[in-house]
């Protein structure tokens, strides 16, 4: 009996320490994203391109400010790990707070996505990550067209930008 008890002791103590070391990861600088009012579609950021600016930091956050052509290039490398980003409508100076919520929450930051071509991690090309800015129902009509799950960049209807103020 005793035995039994102490292989059901390691056997937990070995799931729960897999288990901890499989949920923690490195902590990285929280992003701030900054999209141009009204814009709706998707948002995509080109990492690691020569000659285009680093990303500024506001307090503790990367800013990360998309044109109204909805890509934004910078020189700097993308951070993995964990932090608390936030998303903002932007008209000047003004900023208005975007909810990245779970399906019915009435958010309107989805299917965030990050990906790297090349022949591996150290030689990666093409560093980007991207995700939706609109409501619940404008993705799910995107995803609904033919090549909707192209990520095509570029606000749906540029009519709806109103302001593009740099």
């Amino acid at each position: 009996m005793k035995r039994i008890s102490l292989i059901l002791l390691v056997i937990a103590a070995t799931v729960g320490l897999a288990f901890s070391f499989a949920t923690q990861s490195k902590e990285r600088r929280p992003a701030r994203y900054l999209v141009p009012e009204g814009y709706v579609g998707w948002v995509k950021i080109n990492f690691r391109i020569k000659g285009a600016p680093a990303i500024p930091v506001e307090g503790n956050h990367h800013i990360f400010k998309f044109p109204p052509s909805g890509l934004l290039e910078t020189s700097s490398d993308i951070e993995y790990g964990v932090a608390h980003d936030d998303y903002f409508y932007y008209c000047g100076d003004t900023r208005r707070k975007l909810e990245s919520t779970g399906w019915d929450g009435g958010g309107m930051i989805w299917a965030g996505y990050s990906g790297w071509s090349g022949n591996n991690f150290a030689e990666r090309t093409e560093v980007h990550e991207g995700f939706f800015v609109g409501t619940e129902e404008q993705l799910r009509k995107v995803f609904a067209e033919k090549d909707g799950n192209q990520r095509k960049v570029g606000s749906i209807d540029r009519s709806k930008l109103t302001c593009v103020a740099p």
